[in-house]
């Protein structure tokens, strides 16, 4: 909704819930600055905007102004109850649900806002990108957030982007240790593989890499998704592998290490191979020529849909690339 439709229907709730008459265009001036001055999102720009109120019964205004329904089982009464991170996106965006998993990923925070963003896994095999809100830190006993440390979040926010979805965890908040011996995070995310390399995914080569501290991201046309434009950059080796094992493909990222060990090449051939032809595309052209068609074997950790190999190797018995790639036509 727009700033000013916000503005007015705060204004409706805190006439709802108090005994005072609330000021529309001084909540929408307060509304416009959260939102375009310092780019805090709406709903957190409300949450924010309530708690500096002069008045009592922050939580009623709240509840009255978002509509959460208080029928879900968590303790602040989400809507739709404890659910598994991959019922996430039939529920839809702007929903309120409690969710719970292992911090598998942290990212560095992009606004003075943001307490913490980091990528939580369930025992579903999936995964869930969290964003926490400063605010929301004044009503929780954790303090800080740290991989590998497995919660509950209750009463958290769905937010659709691209596509994708996420959780906010606002002030109406809570977040608590997991403490349930029969929920394993972990349990369908590590496994063994052997399958055919017969292809490679785009991003795949000498690529770029943001250089801010904590980030890493792959640059896009000098652009970070995260820090925007950047006219530095670090390099980096990575294949995001097309494998198959006969009954399914998949992708397997290989990183910098990984990939000198399997292929013999180092960073610094793969630089003057794109040098000398002026075109970063034959890295991994030359990458892909010596692994093609050869079994890749070891240990690796499923995130999405994706593996990250964790230890890997060709096998002693690799086949014929010729072969490998007839048999996959002919399964096409």
């Amino acid at each position: 909704m727009s700033v000013e439709t916000a503005a007015e229907s705060l204004a409706a709730s805190i006439d709802a819930e108090t005994d005072i008459s609330p000021d529309a265009d001084a909540l929408e001036e307060d509304l416009e600055r959260n939102v375009n001055e310092f780019g805090i999102p709406e709903d957190e720009a409300v949450r924010s905007v309530i708690g500096n109120l002069p008045v009592g019964n922050a939580d009623a205004i709240k509840r009255n102004y978002f509509g959460s329904s208080g029928n879900g089982d968590s303790p602040d009464g989400s809507e739709h109850g404890l659910v598994p991170i991959a019922e996430v996106p039939s529920i839809g965006d702007e929903e309120w649900v409690d969710v719970r998993g292992k911090i598998v990923q942290m990212w560095e925070a992009s606004h003075d806002s943001i307490a913490a963003k980091f990528l939580i896994a369930d025992d579903t095999d999936e995964t869930l990108a969290v964003t926490v809100w400063q605010k929301s830190m004044d009503n929780n006993d954790w303090d800080s957030f740290s991989e590998g440390d497995v919660l509950r979040f209750d009463n958290v926010v769905t937010e659709e982007y691209d596509g994708k979805y996420s959780i906010k965890v606002n002030s109406d908040s809570a977040v608590a240790p997991v403490e349930d011996a029969d929920f394993d995070p972990d349990a369908n995310r590590e496994l063994e593989f052997s399958a055919q390399f017969v292809g490679y995914y785009d991003g795949s080569g000498l690529i770029k890499r943001c250089p801010e501290e904590d980030c890493s991201r792959v640059l896009d046309n000098a652009q970070c998704e995260e820090h925007g434009q950047m006219d530095e950059h670090e390099w980096d080796l990575r294949i995001k592998a097309v494998i198959d094992d006969g009954t399914m493909a998949a992708e397997l990222i290989l990183d910098q290490e990984q990939v000198e060990a399997l292929t013999g090449m180092d960073m610094t051939a793969a630089q003057e191979i794109a040098r000398d032809t002026l075109d970063r595309e034959n890295v991994i052209e030359e990458l892909s020529s010596r692994l093609m068609g050869k079994t890749l074997e070891g240990q690796a950790t499923k995130m999405d849909s994706r593996l990250v190999a964790n230890d890997v190797a060709v096998a002693e018995d690799a086949p014929d690339a010729g072969d490998v790639l007839q048999d996959v036509r002919a399964q096409a």
